[in-house]
């Protein structure tokens, strides 16, 4: 379980290049807003199409998709079809 703040690297916790991340939030009368974004090697959102939400669900070539379940948001991931300029992925 990560806690808020914590980085890590997907090689050391991901063997498979397809996966799914599934953060759940617990509101007390409120609402939970979770994104993912895909930066470049500056740290910087080059591209739009890579700031995945609730409006914007998946990226171009279903590289990322997100999903709602109640009090969970899913990101299936496919670092296959990620395309090369993107270097890192960050949640929020």
């Amino acid at each position: 379980m990560l806690q808020r703040g914590q980085n890590i690297k997907l090689n050391d916790i991901v063997k498979k290049n397809d996966f799914e991340i599934e953060i759940s939030t617990n509101m007390l009368g409120g609402v939970s807003d979770v994104a993912c974004f895909g930066v470049d090697t500056n740290n910087q959102l080059s591209d739009d199409r890579y700031f995945i939400f609730y409006n914007q669900p998946q990226s171009p070539e279903n590289a990322l998709n997100m999903s709602i379940n109640g009090n969970n948001t899913i990101f299936h991931i496919d670092l296959n079809r990620l395309p090369k300029n993107i270097n890192k992925l960050v949640l929020q």
